[in-house]
C-alpha cells in the first residue's frame, strides 16, 4: 500500500482532496476523467483551454479504494502535489484557491502563483504574512505532503497566528485522536 493510500485510511470520516499538477503527473487526464466530472476541477482560473489542460494543476476527490490514488501512489517518488483536509466542498475550495493562482512581480507583470507545487507550499510558512497565511488556509484544517512514503502536514495554528509543519507521527496521533480510536 502506498503512502497516499494509507493516509486516506488513517484519515476516516474526513473529506480529503489532491491538488495534482498534471505537468508533473503525465496521463492524469485519463484517470481523472474516469471518476466523472464531478469528482475533479482545474486550479487555474477561468476557461482552460486543450493545449493547457494536460499540464493544468486539478483538484481532486480522493475516497479510499477510488483507482486513482493507486495511481498516483505508483508515481509517489515525483514531486506531483499535495492532499487537503478540508470540510469544504470540491467548487467551494476550488474557487477559494483559484484566487491565489495569479499574482504580480516586481515590475507588475502577471505570474502564476504554483501553489500546488509541493516545493513552493514548503516555503509558504516563511514567506506569507500571518494573515496572507491565514487567508490561504481558510477553510482548509491541515495539508498533508505525500513525498515517497513519507508525511507532512501544514497546519494553520490560530492560537499562534502561524502556519506550521507537523511530523507525520503528530499528524497521525490527531487523526486517532479525532476519530476516537
Amino acid at each position: 500500500m502506498g503512502a497516499l493510500a494509507e493516509l486516506l485510511i488513517s484519515r476516516p470520516r474526513r473529506t480529503l482532496h489532491a491538488a495534482a499538477d498534471a505537468a508533473v503527473l503525465a496521463g492524469l487526464l485519463e484517470p481523472m476523467h474516469a471518476l466523472g466530472r464531478d469528482r475533479f476541477a482545474c486550479l487555474l482560473p477561468g476557461h482552460v483551454d486543450a493545449d493547457l489542460a494536460h499540464v493544468a494543476p486539478y483538484l481532486i476527490a480522493l475516497h479510499p479504494g477510488s483507482p486513482i490514488v493507486d495511481w498516483i501512489d505508483a508515481r509517489c517518488e515525483l514531486s506531483w502535489g499535495y492532499v487537503i483536509e478540508s470540510e469544504l466542498a470540491l467548487n467551494v475550495l476550488q474557487r477559494h484557491l483559484r484566487r491565489f493562482a495569479e499574482t504580480r512581480g516586481p515590475r507588475g507583470e502577471e505570474w502564476w502563483f504554483r501553489f500546488w507545487d509541493p516545493r513552493v507550499l514548503r516555503c509558504l510558512p516563511d514567506i506569507l504574512h500571518p494573515a496572507q497565511a491565514e487567508g490561504f488556509m481558510h477553510g482548509i484544517e491541515r495539508i498533508h505532503l505525500v513525498d515517497g512514503g513519507s508525511t507532512a502536514s501544514l497546519a494553520w495554528n490560530a492560537r499562534e497566528g502561524r502556519m506550521a509543519f507537523e511530523s507525520s507521527h503528530a499528524a497521525v496521533e490527531g487523526a486517532v485522536a479525532h476519530a476516537g480510536i
